[in-house]
């Protein structure tokens, strides 16, 4: 997945790391979700990856199609939209344990969360959980290559400066195949469910009645009141941990206009947890470094 990495805090140039080169590194960190949250760590020597390879098995590298169903790259189905300069690269690996968090673009005000987009979260994390409940069942590992466990990630690649909400429309895209397979498995289980049939139509009636539109700027310096624009972090638990090998770090970006949209950035820093102040700043450097300034 195509992150923005910072391999050290006095790095002046941030580069965004290439996706092919990402995906297909042999020594590339699996995240794996527990329970308590984001967790990025090294694989075991005897550990196998969510899809199946082992440590040192490097991933598939043939054919190019980033289309939702494919079989390749790593077992990994993903679907990139496009958006202008912009680029969102969505991928589904089945895994252990999963804990999800949606983050609503044209839902959140601010630092607030309205009904709707609390609704729409939960809505979601029940869509996929009785999915992932299915990895339990056949294999004792929880790996079953014929059951998709819905990840979402976000990497927005901006030469201009600007930047659009892309989030969206892979919401809007990957939605109905994952409604789909969570159906089947109902249907498969307890018969049909036209009482899940119908919200999941209003869900996405609800969705689709959400426009994308180009994100204003960023201050990065500004206060953070209802009143400015700016930033908000939300760390990774494990980044406190003694063992933790990287740090992610998500970065949602808002203003402070009523129906302005987050842009959600994943950035991962390699080598050695951050404490707050380095995350902060580290935040800072990406912001500054996307964002024109206009003061």
């Amino acid at each position: 997945m195509g992150r923005f990495c910072l391999d050290s805090l006095e790095q002046s140039e941030l580069r965004a790391m290439d996706f092919d080169t990402l995906v297909n590194d042999t020594a590339e960190m699996d995240r794996l979700h527990d329970p308590v949250g984001f967790r990025t760590r090294e694989l075991w020597t005897c550990e196998r990856r969510p899809d199946g390879r082992t440590v040192d098995e490097p991933r598939p590298t043939r054919g190019c199609g980033w289309l939702l169903g494919s079989r390749e790259r790593g077992s990994c189905p993903v679907v990139q939209v496009s958006h202008g300069n912009s680029k969102v690269l969505v991928s589904a690996r089945p895994a252990t344990t999963w804990r999800v968090t949606v983050q609503v673009p044209g839902l959140c005000y601010g630092r607030s969360c309205t009904h709707k987009a609390m609704e729409l979260t939960e809505y979601l994390e029940k869509l996929v959980y009785p999915i992932i409940e299915q990895c339990y069942a056949s294999e004792p590992r929880g790996y079953n290559v014929d059951v998709w466990c819905w990840e979402l990630e976000l990497s927005v690649l901006d030469e201009d400066g600007s930047l659009h909400d892309v989030f969206l429309e892979s919401i809007q895209q990957i939605l109905p195949r994952c409604i789909e397979a969570r159906q089947e498995h109902h249907d498969a289980r307890e018969g049909p469910d036209s009482t899940g049939v119908h919200t999941d139509e209003r869900i996405c009636s609800m969705i689709a009645r959400l426009h994308s539109r180009t994100f204003l700027v960023v201050h990065p310096d500004a206060p953070q009141d209802l009143d400015s624009p700016g930033v908000r972090l939300v760390v990774d638990p494990s980044a406190l941990e003694e063992h933790t090998a990287s740090t992610l770090v998500t970065a949602i970006f808002y203003t402070h206009e009523p129906k302005s949209q987050p842009v959600l950035y994943f950035l991962e820093c390699r080598g050695r947890p951050l404490t707050a102040d380095q995350l902060t700043a580290a935040i800072r450097q990406v912001s500054e470094s996307l964002v024109p300034s206009q003061r």
